[in-house]
Parts: structure tokens; sequence; C-alpha cells
């Protein structure tokens, strides 16, 4: 996404900061001119939620 938009459109999209949610979401051939962009929305991690959210798909242990 990133790259497509910085070859047909120019530059980092403007929703960036919304995408990247960890730092290891960033491609590494962009990742310090990234980082420059999300320091300055003041971007910060955010938790990678649980996919699984069925109680019937978590194991718990029986007793």
């Amino acid at each position: 996404y990133v790259d497509l938009h910085k070859r047909y459109i120019g530059g980092l999209p403007p929703d960036l900061h919304r995408l990247v949610r960890v730092p290891a979401d960033i491609p590494l051939t962009m990742k310090d001119e990234i980082l420059v962009d999300l320091r300055q929305h003041d971007w910060k991690e955010q938790p990678i939620p649980d996919p699984t959210l069925l109680s019937r798909m978590v194991h718990t242990r029986r007793i």
C-alpha cells in the first residue's frame, strides 16, 4: 500500500499512522522514512487484539 501510494500519488499515505500497530508492521526498506512520519503524528504502539473472539474456539483446561 505504501509503495503503490508513493509511486503513483507521491509521498506517504495520509492515514499511515492508523494502519501501523507495531514497528514490525513497517517494511524494512522504508522504516526510517515512515518512523519520522509516525513521530509527527504522535503515534504510539497499539496492542494487537486476539483474533479468536468465539468462546467455543478458546480451549480451556478442564479439571
